[in-house]
């Protein structure tokens, strides 16, 4: 009778696995985990110490082996086998770049002194240039030969700007730009700027015209308020306002025929007078201590 490899090998993962996680103590590592691909079951469980078991089961068998734990100060990276390797930095390269172009090559490397070799190579030709290094403290650019050559800034211009309208090109130049006078200044349509000159202050306030009649304010129709509270008078103007004179009457009421009615007595007392079937009569009451 023959046997699933990959059952039975699946059957061992299985068993395997939960025995692991099981019996191994928290503080050992334990069970850590498994995956399978292309018909290979790999698991991996940790050892009290760091170090690991990884378990393979596959066509070809059952593989065990033991990953130590990665050394301390040490840069560690995964060896695709389930343990760890050694990162070893690649060596730098030299070259800086290079370019093909028309047929010709040319690579730059980089030298220890800081300078650096341009290597030419056209028509089995190859020449070598040594560039030394930008000298520190200038502004360098590119010479177009692999090297540099010092700044040179472009003489400034005197124009500031132009413009073409209709055929006419104007140029406005430094030379065109007069100081501004004193104070507040306008353009003078011209491209330049005069004085501001305020129009002279006008006493007109206001107007309005009603019924074709029109009724201008000046400055001069203004006139002082009175002093005290101010009422408009209807003419326009102001008149003092006028109190007018308190009313002694408290208040009354009529309910039923009957009408009474309370006043004020002005030194604290109070009269009440009813009215009823023509009869009138009068109280008075003192103040309310």
């Amino acid at each position: 009778m023959k046997t699933n490899t990959l059952f039975v090998a699946s059957i061992l993962t299985a068993s395997l696995a939960a025995s692991l996680a099981a019996t191994t103590p928290a503080s050992a590592g334990g069970f850590m985990g498994y995956s399978t691909y292309e018909g290979r079951t790999t698991m991996v469980a940790g050892n009290g110490e760091g170090s690991r078991m990884v378990f393979g089961f596959g066509a070809g068998g059952m593989r065990m082996d033991m990953r130590q734990r990665p050394m301390p100060g040490t840069i560690q990276i995964d060896d695709g086998h389930g343990g760890w390797t050694d990162y070893h930095r690649p060596a730098r390269s030299d070259i800086m770049g290079s370019s093909i172009y028309g047929g010709r090559e040319t690579v730059v490397t980089r030298n220890a002194d800081g300078s650096h070799t341009v290597n030419a190579t056209e028509n089995g030709m190859t020449t070598s240039e040594v560039h030394r290094e930008a000298p520190r403290g200038t502004i360098q650019v590119d010479d177009g030969n692999g090297g540099w050559k010092p700044y040179v800034a472009p003489p400034k211009s005197n124009v500031l700007g132009s413009s073409t309208y209709e055929g006419v090109t104007k140029v406005v130049t430094k030379d065109d730009i007069k100081p501004l006078p004193k104070g507040i200044s306008v353009d003078d349509g011209k491209g330049g700027w005069k004085p501001y000159v305020a129009p002279p202050k006008s006493n007109v306030l206001g107007s309005s015209t009603y019924n074709g009649v029109t009724t201008v304010v000046t400055k001069d129709d203004i006139k002082p308020l009175p002093k005290g509270i101010s009422v408009d008078d209807g003419k326009g103007g102001w008149k003092p306002y006028v109190a007018p004179p308190k009313s002694k009457l408290i208040g009354s009421t009529t309910f039923d025929g009957r009408t009474t009615t309370v006043t004020d007595n002005g030194d604290g007392t109070h009269t009440v007078t009813t009215t009823e079937n023509g009869m009138t009569s009068s109280e008075t009451h003192a103040a309310h201590r």
